[in-house]
């Protein structure tokens, strides 16, 4: 990935975050990936276990990999991230260079969710992610999961 320009970042509640092989406390590191992801020309790849969930806001973020299976907090977390306006199109709305629903006029217009899907396991989160995107984002359903003990 450096050979091709991009910066490896990772983070995990344990060990806390690594970019490009240097260890930073979380602050500083969701720091940098706030200020990259605002840099239009930094090329960068972030792998995290669930440290990227409920309360943290990265709007230029464009895809996401799902590697394990998630449940539906997860997979909605992971895909609103990924599916977040970008800033300039929050300003082209209101300046009205953005016309809402008109995908040709966004600097950001989708975001890409990817699925290795190479054995059963994969096959299923696949299809939980496919249902809980369509059900949540195309057919406005409400869905949540059931805890039971």
């Amino acid at each position: 990935m450096k050979s091709m320009g991009y910066s490896v970042m990772s983070i995990t509640s344990q060990y806390g975050g690594y970019i490009d092989g240097k260890t930073y406390d979380k602050d500083h590191f969701f720091r940098i990936l706030n200020e990259w992801g605002r840099d239009e020309s930094k090329k960068f790849v972030v792998f995290q276990y669930s440290m990227i969930g409920e309360g943290i806001n990265l709007s230029c973020l464009n895809s996401v990999i799902f590697m394990r299976h998630l449940d539906v907090t997860g997979i909605l977390q992971n895909v609103g991230r990924c599916i977040r306006l970008h800033p300039k199109d929050i300003e082209g709305m209101k300046n009205g260079t953005v016309i809402p629903g008109d995908l040709s006029t966004y600097h950001k217009p989708n975001g890409l969710v990817f699925i290795p899907v190479f054995d059963k396991i994969s096959a299923a989160t696949a299809e939980a992610v496919k249902s809980v995107v369509d059900r949540t984002f195309n057919k406005g359903e409400l869905v949540f999961a059931e805890i039971t003990k």
